[in-house]
Protein backbone atom coordinates (compact mmCIF):
# COMPACT_ATOMS: atom_id res chain seq x y z
CA UNK A 1 0.00 0.00 0.00
CA UNK A 2 1.23 3.37 -0.73
CA UNK A 3 1.84 6.22 1.44
CA UNK A 4 0.12 9.00 1.48
CA UNK A 5 2.89 12.35 1.41
CA UNK A 6 1.27 15.94 2.44
CA UNK A 7 0.54 17.66 -0.50
CA UNK A 8 1.84 21.06 -0.92
CA UNK A 9 -0.11 23.84 -1.65
CA UNK A 10 -1.33 23.77 -5.26
CA UNK A 11 -2.96 26.52 -7.51
CA UNK A 12 -5.09 25.33 -10.50
CA UNK A 13 -3.32 26.93 -13.79
CA UNK A 14 -6.37 27.66 -15.25
CA UNK A 15 -8.72 28.34 -12.54
CA UNK A 16 -6.64 29.10 -9.08
CA UNK A 17 -8.16 26.78 -6.75
CA UNK A 18 -6.16 26.07 -4.20
CA UNK A 19 -5.46 22.44 -2.38
CA UNK A 20 -8.46 21.92 -0.10
CA UNK A 21 -10.38 21.34 -3.52
CA UNK A 22 -7.62 19.68 -5.47
CA UNK A 23 -8.27 16.44 -6.93
CA UNK A 24 -4.98 14.12 -6.06
CA UNK A 25 -4.55 10.43 -7.53
CA UNK A 26 -2.36 8.29 -8.49
CA UNK A 27 -1.55 7.80 -12.30
CA UNK A 28 0.22 4.83 -13.44
CA UNK A 29 0.75 6.12 -17.66
CA UNK A 30 4.19 5.09 -19.26
CA UNK A 31 4.69 2.59 -16.38
CA UNK A 32 5.34 5.57 -14.03
CA UNK A 33 3.74 6.33 -10.74
CA UNK A 34 2.94 10.19 -10.34
CA UNK A 35 1.29 12.09 -8.25
CA UNK A 36 -1.80 13.77 -10.80
CA UNK A 37 -3.26 16.82 -9.38
CA UNK A 38 -6.45 18.70 -10.84
CA UNK A 39 -9.25 21.16 -9.43
CA UNK A 40 -12.42 19.45 -9.81
CA UNK A 41 -13.14 21.40 -12.52
CA UNK A 42 -9.94 20.67 -14.64
CA UNK A 43 -11.26 17.05 -13.49
CA UNK A 44 -14.34 16.79 -14.64
CA UNK A 45 -13.21 18.14 -17.89
CA UNK A 46 -10.09 15.52 -18.23
CA UNK A 47 -12.47 12.90 -17.54
CA UNK A 48 -15.11 13.89 -20.04
CA UNK A 49 -12.81 14.04 -22.86
CA UNK A 50 -11.50 10.51 -22.01
CA UNK A 51 -15.27 9.32 -22.39
CA UNK A 52 -15.24 10.49 -26.08
CA UNK A 53 -12.40 9.88 -27.07
CA UNK A 54 -12.55 6.00 -25.93
CA UNK A 55 -16.04 5.81 -25.91
CA UNK A 56 -16.04 2.23 -28.04
CA UNK A 57 -13.47 0.81 -25.60
CA UNK A 58 -15.39 2.28 -22.55
CA UNK A 59 -18.56 0.37 -23.96
CA UNK A 60 -17.22 -3.14 -24.37
CA UNK A 61 -15.68 -2.67 -21.02
CA UNK A 62 -19.56 -2.50 -19.85
CA UNK A 63 -20.61 -5.54 -21.90
CA UNK A 64 -17.68 -7.31 -20.68
CA UNK A 65 -18.44 -6.77 -16.85
CA UNK A 66 -22.22 -7.02 -17.28
CA UNK A 67 -21.56 -10.40 -18.88
CA UNK A 68 -19.23 -11.91 -15.61
CA UNK A 69 -21.11 -9.80 -13.36
CA UNK A 70 -25.21 -10.79 -13.96
CA UNK A 71 -26.23 -11.27 -10.73
CA UNK A 72 -24.49 -8.02 -9.54
CA UNK A 73 -25.74 -5.84 -12.04
CA UNK A 74 -29.04 -7.05 -12.23
CA UNK A 75 -29.26 -6.33 -8.52
CA UNK A 76 -28.07 -2.98 -9.19
CA UNK A 77 -30.62 -2.31 -11.92
CA UNK A 78 -33.24 -3.41 -9.56
CA UNK A 79 -32.42 -1.02 -7.01
CA UNK A 80 -31.71 1.86 -9.29
CA UNK A 81 -35.48 1.17 -11.28
CA UNK A 82 -37.33 1.37 -7.83
CA UNK A 83 -35.15 4.24 -6.89
CA UNK A 84 -35.83 6.45 -9.79
CA UNK A 85 -39.07 5.15 -10.51
CA UNK A 86 -40.97 8.82 -10.70
CA UNK A 87 -38.37 9.95 -12.31
CA UNK A 88 -38.03 7.23 -14.94
CA UNK A 89 -42.05 7.41 -15.09
CA UNK A 90 -41.69 10.88 -15.84
CA UNK A 91 -39.04 10.47 -18.47
CA UNK A 92 -41.11 8.30 -20.17
CA UNK A 93 -44.49 10.63 -20.54
CA UNK A 94 -42.19 12.76 -21.74
CA UNK A 95 -41.09 10.77 -24.50
CA UNK A 96 -44.55 9.76 -25.31
CA UNK A 97 -45.68 13.65 -25.23
CA UNK A 98 -42.39 14.63 -27.50
CA UNK A 99 -42.80 11.71 -29.78
CA UNK A 100 -46.55 11.03 -30.10
CA UNK A 101 -45.94 10.20 -33.90
CA UNK A 102 -43.39 7.58 -33.01
CA UNK A 103 -45.13 6.16 -30.43
CA UNK A 104 -48.19 5.82 -32.87
CA UNK A 105 -46.18 4.71 -35.11
CA UNK A 106 -45.29 1.32 -32.87
CA UNK A 107 -48.54 1.08 -31.41
CA UNK A 108 -49.68 0.69 -34.80
CA UNK A 109 -46.70 -2.02 -36.25
CA UNK A 110 -47.51 -4.08 -33.09
CA UNK A 111 -51.21 -3.88 -33.87
CA UNK A 112 -50.51 -5.42 -37.35
CA UNK A 113 -48.18 -8.04 -36.28
CA UNK A 114 -50.21 -8.89 -32.85
CA UNK A 115 -53.76 -8.87 -34.38
CA UNK A 116 -55.40 -11.90 -31.98
CA UNK A 117 -53.50 -10.00 -28.79
CA UNK A 118 -55.06 -6.96 -29.96
CA UNK A 119 -58.53 -7.84 -30.02
CA UNK A 120 -58.26 -9.98 -27.01
CA UNK A 121 -56.84 -7.03 -24.79
CA UNK A 122 -60.03 -4.75 -26.96
CA UNK A 123 -62.57 -7.32 -26.08
CA UNK A 124 -61.54 -8.08 -22.48
CA UNK A 125 -61.11 -3.81 -21.67
CA UNK A 126 -64.81 -2.90 -23.44
CA UNK A 127 -66.21 -6.11 -20.99
CA UNK A 128 -64.25 -4.50 -18.07
CA UNK A 129 -65.60 -0.55 -18.75
CA UNK A 130 -69.16 -2.22 -19.36
CA UNK A 131 -69.36 -4.21 -16.03
CA UNK A 132 -69.35 -7.42 -17.35
CA UNK A 133 -66.17 -8.74 -15.94
CA UNK A 134 -64.57 -6.75 -12.49
CA UNK A 135 -60.92 -6.61 -11.97
CA UNK A 136 -59.79 -8.95 -9.12
CA UNK A 137 -56.77 -8.92 -6.62
CA UNK A 138 -53.66 -10.61 -7.69
CA UNK A 139 -54.23 -14.32 -7.55
CA UNK A 140 -50.88 -14.74 -6.31
CA UNK A 141 -50.55 -11.93 -3.54
CA UNK A 142 -53.72 -10.11 -3.17
CA UNK A 143 -52.49 -7.25 -4.52
CA UNK A 144 -55.10 -4.75 -5.68
CA UNK A 145 -53.49 -3.16 -8.63
CA UNK A 146 -53.60 -6.02 -11.33
CA UNK A 147 -53.03 -6.75 -15.00
CA UNK A 148 -55.35 -9.02 -17.07
CA UNK A 149 -52.92 -11.97 -17.88
CA UNK A 150 -54.66 -14.15 -20.97
CA UNK A 151 -52.89 -17.45 -21.06
CA UNK A 152 -55.05 -18.07 -24.44
CA UNK A 153 -55.62 -15.29 -26.72
CA UNK A 154 -58.17 -17.08 -28.55
CA UNK A 155 -60.36 -16.99 -25.18
CA UNK A 156 -60.61 -13.26 -24.37
CA UNK A 157 -62.70 -13.22 -21.33
CA UNK A 158 -60.71 -15.98 -19.70
CA UNK A 159 -57.72 -14.45 -17.65
CA UNK A 160 -55.48 -14.13 -14.33
CA UNK A 161 -55.41 -11.17 -12.66
CA UNK A 162 -51.46 -10.45 -11.59
CA UNK A 163 -50.22 -7.86 -9.96
CA UNK A 164 -47.10 -5.77 -12.30
CA UNK A 165 -44.20 -8.12 -10.49
CA UNK A 166 -45.71 -11.48 -10.76
CA UNK A 167 -47.68 -10.98 -14.64
CA UNK A 168 -43.43 -9.81 -15.09
CA UNK A 169 -42.69 -13.14 -13.59
CA UNK A 170 -45.37 -15.25 -15.93
CA UNK A 171 -43.91 -13.62 -18.86
CA UNK A 172 -40.19 -14.13 -17.58
CA UNK A 173 -41.00 -17.80 -17.41
CA UNK A 174 -42.84 -18.04 -20.54
CA UNK A 175 -39.70 -16.64 -22.34
CA UNK A 176 -37.34 -18.74 -20.93
CA UNK A 177 -39.61 -21.96 -21.81
CA UNK A 178 -39.57 -20.55 -25.53
CA UNK A 179 -35.27 -19.79 -25.38
CA UNK A 180 -35.02 -23.29 -23.75
CA UNK A 181 -37.05 -25.09 -26.67
CA UNK A 182 -35.24 -23.54 -29.11
CA UNK A 183 -32.11 -24.84 -28.59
Amino acid sequence: MRQRKEIAPYNCKHHGLVNPYTYTSWSSRNNRNELRRECPICKKSSDKKYRENHQEKISEYLREYAKSHKEKVNEYNKKSYWKNHEKQLDRHKKYRDDNTDVCTEIGRIWRENNPEKHEAHKRLNIAVRSGKITRKNCEVCGEEKTHAHHNDYSKPLEVMWLCPKHHKEIHKEAKNVWSNCRR
